[in-house]
C-alpha cells in the first residue's frame, strides 16, 4: 500500500490502529452503512460502506486474492451469542479483523452458544444443559421421570416418561392422571357426581361429592320436604332428610318414599303367599305347651315344622304353627276399624280322622308384636270341623264369631310383625294346609 493509500485508509477507520490494536469503528462517520445498504460499488462490512480491495478499505473483508488490504493473512472469527467466551462452531466467518457489530471470538469451543452457562470448563448442575462441554448433560447428577403432562393440570400421563435432572417445561412429577386429555380429571380434583373418577383414585362418586350435603327441598310434603344431596346413580338427588319409619295408615309418607300409607306396613300383606315381604314358615309346639301368655314362635321348645309352599304339613304330635313375618325392620299397622285378616285354604287329612275335631276351637290367629309377650289371640266360637275348604274373614276388632283375647302385655295393632295360625290334629292324623292366594288382609 503506498504512503498515501495508507494515510487516507487511517483517516477512514479512524481509531482503528492496523498494526493490530482493534478499536470500534466509526459508524457515525460518512460511510457508515444504512439499513445495510451502500451507494455506488461499496459494499457494506460490519457496519461501514467500504470497497473490497480498493478505497476506502473495508475492515473485515478480504480482498477476492484471499489477502486483507494490510497484507496479513485473514483468519476465522466465531459468533459468540451467549457471551460466555466461547464460540459457535458452526457461526465462524474468515476476517481481517475482528466484527465489532456482533460478538466473536477467536475459538470454536462453545457446545451450546444459546445458554452462557454451557461452556468449556463450566462446573455441571441440574438444570437440563451440558455445563462442562463434556458431551453428557447433568452427568453424575441424581435423575428422575417426569410425566408429559397433556391438559396443563399439573399431572402426567403414567404411559411413558422423561428421566431428567430437573423438570423440563410442560411436564410433570406426577404420573396419576387418569385422564390425560381432561383438565377437570386428575389426582386432587374434587369428586363429581357423575359416574367418573373425578379425583384418578380408582373409585366412581365417592363421598366426599361435590355440591353433596348441600340443603334441598325433596318436593314431598310434611316430614319428607327437606333434604339434603346426594349422589345416586351419578346423579345428584335430594333425599329427605327426615329418618324413615314404618309407612302407618294416617295419609303420610311415613318412609318418605313418595307413597302415602302403601302396603305392607300399612293394611299388611293382601297375601299370606307375598314371599317378597314374608318370611314364612312351620313349627311344632310341645303338646300341652300353655300360650296364654307368649305367641308360639317364642314359646319353650318349639321346632321347626314342615314347609313346602304352599303347603303346611302337620302330624298328629304337638301344636302346630303356620306363621308369616314381616321383613326386618317393619311391620304393619292393622290398627283401621275395618281390617280383616281373610283365611283361604284346602284342607286334607290321612289317618284316625279326615277332621281337626279334638274338642279345641280352631284354627287360632294370633298377631304378634315384636315384645312375643304383647299380642292379640282370636279364637272361633265354634270348631271348625275339617271340611276340604276354609274361608273365613277374621274382623281384626273382633266380632260375634270370634273371640279377642289380648296378651298379658296388651298389644300395639299399629307394630304387628307377625301373624301365627295354630292347628290340632287328632292323633295318628297327618294333615296338609294348602294356603290360597286371596289368604291375607283386607283394609
Amino acid at each position: 500500500m503506498t504512503r498515501g493509500r495508507a494515510a487516507l485508509a487511517g483517516a477512514l477507520l479512524g481509531p482503528l490502529v492496523l498494526a493490530g490494536c482493534l478499536q470500534a469503528w466509526p459508524f457515525n462517520g460518512p460511510y457508515r452503512c444504512v439499513d445495510g445498504a451502500c451507494s455506488g460499488n461499496l459494499v457494506c462490512d460490519d457496519g461501514l460502506c467500504c470497497q473490497v480491495g480498493g478505497t476506502p478499505a473495508c475492515p473485515t473483508k478480504p480482498t477476492s486474492m484471499g489477502t486483507c488490504a494490510s497484507g496479513a493473512t485473514p483468519r476465522v472469527y466465531y459468533r459468540d451469542d451467549d457471551g460466555d467466551g466461547f464460540g459457535n462452531p458452526d457461526a465462524g466467518v474468515l476476517a481481517c479483523a475482528r466484527p465489532v457489530l456482533t460478538t466473536h471470538v477467536d475459538n470454536a469451543d462453545d457446545c451450546d452458544d444459546t445458554q452462557a452457562a454451557a461452556r468449556p470448563g463450566g462446573g455441571e448442575v441440574c438444570d437440563g444443559l451440558d455445563n462442562d462441554c463434556d458431551g453428557v448433560r447433568d452427568n453424575g447428577l441424581p435423575q428422575r421421570l417426569y410425566y408429559v403432562d397433556q391438559d396443563g393440570d399439573d399431572a402426567g400421563d403414567p404411559d411413558g416418561g422423561v428421566s431428567a435432572c430437573a423438570r423440563p417445561p410442560g411436564l410433570s412429577d406426577n404420573r396419576g392422571d387418569c385422564a390425560p386429555l381432561d383438565a377437570t380429571v386428575h389426582p386432587g380434583a374434587k369428586e363429581r357426581c357423575n359416574g367418573n373418577d373425578d379425583n384418578c383414585d380408582g373409585r366412581i362418586d365417592e363421598s366426599p361429592v361435590e355440591n353433596e350435603g348441600q340443603s334441598c327441598q325433596t318436593g314431598r310434603p310434611s316430614r319428607c320436604a327437606a333434604g339434603t344431596q346426594q349422589c345416586v346413580d351419578a346423579v345428584l338427588t335430594c333425599i329427605s332428610t327426615a329418618q324413615p319409619q314404618p309407612d302407618v295408615c294416617d295419609q303420610q309418607d311415613n318412609d318418605c318414599d313418595g307413597q302415602v300409607d302403601q302396603r305392607p306396613d300399612c293394611g299388611g300383606p293382601a297375601s299370606l303367599l307375598g314371599t317378597s315381604e314374608l318370611t314364612l314358615g312351620a313349627l311344632v309346639v310341645p303338646a300341652g305347651t300353655s300360650l296364654a301368655a307368649t305367641c308360639a314362635k317364642g314359646a319353650t321348645g318349639a321346632r321347626q315344622g314342615t314347609w313346602f309352599p304352599p303347603n303346611w304339613l302337620g302330624t298328629s304330635t304337638g301344636q302346630h304353627l303356620f306363621f308369616a313375618e314381616a321383613q326386618a325392620g317393619h311391620a304393619w299397622d292393622l290398627s283401621q276399624p275395618q281390617a280383616t285378616l281373610a283365611l283361604a285354604f284346602s284342607f286334607s287329612a290321612l289317618g284316625t280322622s279326615a277332621s281337626l275335631n279334638t274338642g279345641v276351637k280352631q284354627p287360632i290367629v294370633t298377631l304378634c308384636n315384636a315384645d312375643a309377650r304383647r299380642f292379640v289371640r282370636y279364637e272361633p266360637k265354634v270348631n271348625y270341623d275339617g271340611g276340604t275348604t276354609f274361608r273365613l274373614a277374621v274382623p281384626l276388632a273382633g266380632s260375634a264369631d270370634w273371640v279377642r283375647a289380648d296378651g298379658p302385655a296388651g298389644v300395639d295393632l299399629t307394630a304387628v310383625t307377625r301373624v301365627e295360625v295354630q292347628l290340632i290334629a287328632v292323633p295318628e292324623t297327618t294333615f296338609t294346609v294348602k294356603w290360597l292366594a286371596d289368604g291375607g288382609f283386607a283394609p
